[in-house]
């Protein structure tokens, strides 16, 4: 008789290699199996509490092939389906931006000289310029929210 560490044998949140029990008498496997033939079924387990609901589901449905909600976090509509967006890597915001800009230029030019007292010469140049636009839009950023 081979001896195993406990921690092999009760697997806390995962799945039992040694103490599962099927329930071939209720045919319970293969009635979820064939769900999965269905997409577009929402399974619901109950039962009392520790029955194994969760290892069964597991054991048909991998947590890596299946989106799997946990009941407790969803208190609205939006809850549930944020948890399969996030689930299959979705987003769940869209955030789109724009900027506008102002520029504002001033230069100028003075020249001048002077001769004989009475003779003086003097110019002056002054420019301005203004310009105003909109930056084009910023891609959409997505959000996969946790």
């Amino acid at each position: 008789m081979k001896i195993l560490k406990t921690t092999a044998v009760f697997v806390a949140g995962g799945m039992p290699l040694y103490t599962y029990v099927p329930r071939k008498a209720r045919n319970l496997e293969a009635r979820l199996r064939a769900t999965s033939e269905n997409l577009c079924k929402l399974v619901t387990l109950t039962g009392m509490t520790k029955s194994g609901k969760t290892v069964l589901a597991g054991r048909i449905f991998p947590k890596e092939t299946a989106v799997w909600v946990d009941g407790g976090t969803v208190s609205a509509e939006d809850d549930l389906w944020n948890s399969i967006l996030v689930s299959l890597d979705g987003f769940t915001d869209v955030t789109k931006a724009q900027s506008k800009h102002t520029t504002s230029t001033f230069g100028g030019e003075f020249e001048g000289s002077a001769g004989l007292p009475l003779f003086a010469h003097a110019q002056a140049k002054i420019s301005t310029e203004r310009t105003q636009g909109r930056d084009g839009e910023v891609p959409p950023v997505f959000w996969t929210g946790g």
